[in-house]
Parts: structure tokens; C-alpha cells; sequence
């Protein structure tokens, strides 16, 4: 028996006259061992009577057929055809389906996207309108604590020339009656 060997999956498919995709996708369904080389590529174990049997196969496939087995693989043929076909029909029809799903499901996000942006405005405007009244209100208190202060400067004053007034009397009222008398 023959020793398994590790190949590329290039390496496999030149073998075997398919693309290095379908040997990778049939190493993953078949659960081939794996490994990456030194250079970076994936190389698979294979075991060498997989690629005898394959070899044997794809040479009995070249190889002319008799008319009897010709008659056989056209019908065969034309039913794979068929079968494909139907494959292909029922593939545009599902596209065509989920085509329009998509669409009916933009449309609807559309529409909500259109009836969400309209609540963030009517959020937004009530917003402003808040913002401008807590403005005005806070303009309206400082204001209010402006005429306040105003106020109680302007009193303030009035209280401070009353004391020097009232200093000055004192001051008169402290002299002697003959001081006042000669003052005048």
C-alpha cells in the first residue's frame, strides 16, 4: 500500500484536471487533513488511491463509448439539462423574491426613517422654543437683579450723604453757642 502525501491544492487539481477551488471545497466537506507549509500554502494529506481512482475515472470518461452507452449518457444528458434548467428557473425566482422582499423592506425603512427624522424636528423645535424661554427668563431675573443692585446703590448713596449730614450737624451741635454764632 501506498503512503499518503501531503500536496497543494494547484498541485491536486492539476492532477485530477479540476481548479484548486474544487479541491478545497471538497477537502472541507470531506474533512481532509490540513497544514500550512513553510512557503504558506495549505497542503492536504491524500491518500494515493483517491487519485488512482480518480485518474481511472476521468480516463474512462475520455475514452469513445459505444452507441449503445451514447444513446444512454444523451438522454442522461438531456435530463441533467432539464434538471438544470429547473435549477436555474426555480434560482431566478427565489432572486426575484428576495429582490423584492428587499425592496418592500427598504421602502418600510424609508418610511420610518422619514417618520423618525419628523419626531427628532418637532423634538428639536421644542427644544429651541424651551431654550429660548429659559433665555428670556434668565434675562428677565438679571435684569431684575441689575435694578436690584441699581436700586440699592443709588440708596446706598442716599444713606451715605444723610450720614455726612447728620456728621456735620453733629459736629455743629458739639460747638459752643458762641462758635455757631460767629460762624454764620
Amino acid at each position: 500500500m501506498a503512503e499518503k502525501q501531503w500536496m497543494t491544492y494547484s498541485q491536486m487539481a492539476e492532477r485530477l484536471g479540476v481548479t484548486p477551488d474544487a479541491i478545497r471545497h471538497r477537502s472541507r466537506k470531506e474533512g481532509w487533513q490540513r497544514q500550512e507549509g513553510n512557503d504558506g500554502k495549505i497542503r492536504v494529506l491524500i491518500d494515493p488511491e483517491l487519485l488512482s481512482e480518480n485518474l481511472a475515472r476521468s480516463s474512462a470518461d475520455s475514452a469513445p463509448d459505444s452507441d449503445r452507452n451514447s444513446g444512454h449518457d444523451s438522454e442522461r444528458s438531456d435530463r441533467e439539462v432539464r434538471r438544470l434548467e429547473d435549477q436555474v428557473q426555480e434560482l431566478r425566482r427565489q432572486m426575484d423574491q428576495q429582490r423584492t422582499d428587499y425592496r418592500e423592506d427598504l421602502a418600510r425603512q424609508r418610511t420610518d426613517h422619514a417618520a423618525e427624522l419628523e419626531r427628532l424636528r418637532d423634538e428639536l423645535d421644542f427644544a429651541q422654543v424651551e431654550a429660548q424661554k429659559a433665555r428670556e427668563a434668565a434675562d428677565k431675573a438679571k435684569a431684575e437683579q441689575l435694578q436690584m443692585a441699581l436700586d440699592f446703590s443709588e440708596k446706598h448713596a442716599e444713606l451715605h450723604a444723610d450720614r455726612a449730614r447728620f456728621q456735620t450737624e453733629l459736629e455743629q451741635a458739639r460747638r459752643r453757642w458762641w462758635h455757631r454764632w460767629l460762624k454764620r
